[in-house]
């Protein structure tokens, strides 16, 4: 996911708003490390990889649908209120803004749609992988 790394730290105003640092340095090595690893298991249907890979990916996806898509729909918190209005209010958005419905913006929606995919292919990957593992076991 070469895409998350681009948008951490290369500072792309107004698609993302890192003027001042994006204060996860740490998580984005991290993250870039795991994908890395994800992909290398995907590529050799290492399937207890693979497993980890979905797992992580879920979480992650779970993690942006309550952050993004959660205050989107039901209204934000203040504390929301004001980490949005802090971090995304200058960057680009496609979903319209009303009360305290705030929506993600574009590149975190480009970044869940992406993040999306990866999990779709890595869950086809592990199923192959855990199905040619049976396979191969079974003298049938």
């Amino acid at each position: 996911m070469i895409y998350l790394q681009v948008i951490e730290w290369v500072d792309l105003y107004p698609w993302n708003d890192i003027r001042g640092g994006n204060g996860q340095e740490a998580l984005d090595i991290a993250l870039g490390l795991f994908m890395l690893l994800a992909l290398v298991a995907t590529r050799r249907r290492w399937w207890p990889g693979l497993l980890i890979a979905v797992l992580v990916y879920l979480t992650w996806m779970a993690l942006q649908i309550t952050t993004f898509w959660v205050p989107y729909v039901v209204g934000a918190s203040p504390r929301w209120q004001r980490i949005h209005t802090a971090n995304f209010s200058e960057t680009v958005q496609w979903f319209p803004r009303w009360d305290t419905h705030l929506p993600p913006d574009a590149s975190h929606f480009v970044l869940q749609l992406v993040l999306l995919v990866a999990l779709v292919v890595t869950a086809i990957a592990l199923r192959h992988g855990y199905r040619d593992r049976l396979t191969a076991r079974d003298p049938v």
